[in-house]
């Protein structure tokens, strides 16, 4: 088969992943009642409406059965361990979105799962971060690190799905900023198994996105939100130990999730406030508030307001980043700094904070 088949074939996959997302996630938006899937408004809720959550189910099912195309054509032995692990993520989200899972439970749960992903697939001296040698000199340290980098990811993935369209669009701009790089730098002759999985899992969550955009037929819930994170924090360590990309272009791309729930986090155990517990602090959350309360539409502008953030502000670095290897820690800085201090003047962590303003 010539390239131009390829491509061909390739493109008509990416739309049927997209189509059959939507269609399945169209069917839960009818169907959601009926599996216990209706989340219905709470003091801590950004909807006022009941809506159907679980609708990662969509892009979850979709991306792990498009996969076997993928593993079948390169022999990825290391994708059949990717979405075995991710599964009991997405397994424990399903029941937590049904019902209720402690804090506890998920926690070892994702712990167990990242632990089992790196004791399995990556090569953790290729993960040795040059700008970290402390770290990268103890294996033992290096992959502690990975793994609570792991975990607090996969959470604050979580913590951010709280308004229409955030966390499917910011996972767009990821794997799609992050395949685009790789795919421009990198020998186009080669088949790249990762990069290609990611290309499907977008098209998925494109097609759950349409019905998740403002005002949201459909919630992601945690079954979508902790997989898809974790798939995510796969393909970054998965690019970094194949030298494809580094530790700064993913500090740079995922900064605006990272730095407002990790500000928010921080204010709240400084405030002495119960941290894990679910709120309404966060910075998107005060914004989306605000502009509701202002007659206008808070989620889709806090959506549109974090896209056009990514793309004008964050990707530009990314790319001078990979670009420029030797100042990628003045680029991580420069990327971070304005997103810390707008962080914080809206408020993270301390609530009410900008309706105060």
């Amino acid at each position: 088969m010539n390239s131009s088949w390829m491509a061909l074939a390739g493109i008509v996959v990416l739309l049927t992943s997209g189509l059959v997302s939507w269609a399945v996630g169209e069917w839960l938006c009818r169907s959601g009642t009926r599996f216990g899937l209706m989340q219905v408004p709470n003091a801590r809720s950004s909807h006022s409406q009941p809506t159907v959550t679980g609708g990662g189910v969509s892009f979850v099912v979709v991306s792990s059965l498009m996969s076997v195309l993928v593993i079948y054509a390169a022999s990825w032995t290391d994708g059949i361990i990717l979405i075995s692990v991710a599964a009991i993520l997405a397994i424990i989200g399903f029941i937590d979105d049904r019902g209720h899972v402690s804090i506890h439970a998920r926690l070892v749960t994702q712990t167990a799962v990242v632990a089992v992903y790196f004791a399995l697939v990556p090569d953790l001296s290729s993960l040795a971060p040059a700008w970290l040698l402390v770290v990268g000199q103890n294996q033992a340290i290096l992959t502690l690190v990975l793994l609570i980098a792991g975990v607090w990811w996969i959470n604050l993935f979580n913590f951010m799905d709280g308004v229409d369209g955030l966390a499917a669009a910011h996972s767009e701009f990821m794997l799609l900023s992050a395949g685009l790089m790789i795919g421009l730098t990198q020998s186009g002759s080669d088949f790249h198994p990762e990069l290609i999985f990611a290309l499907l899992v977008s098209a998925a969550v494109g097609g759950f996105l349409v019905l998740n955009w403002s005002p949201a037929r459909i919630f992601m819930g945690d079954v979508g939100s902790t997989w898809l994170a974790f798939i995510i924090f796969a393909f970054a360590i998965q690019s970094i130990s194949k030298g494809w990309l580094g530790y700064p272009e993913w500090l740079i791309l995922a900064s605006v999730f990272v730095t407002d729930a990790t500000v928010t986090l921080v204010t709240r155990i400084l405030r002495g406030d119960r941290w894990y517990e679910a709120h309404r602090t966060h910075a998107y959350q005060h914004l989306a508030d605000r502009w509701q309360k202002d007659g206008k539409s808070g989620h889709r502008l806090v959506t549109s307001m974090v896209l056009a953030i990514n793309l004008l502000w964050v990707c530009p670095i990314a790319w001078a980043c990979l670009l420029w290897p030797k100042w990628s820690s003045m680029f991580v800085v420069i990327a971070y700094a304005p997103l810390l201090i707008g962080s914080i003047f809206i408020g993270s962590g301390r609530p009410g904070a900008i309706s105060k303003a």
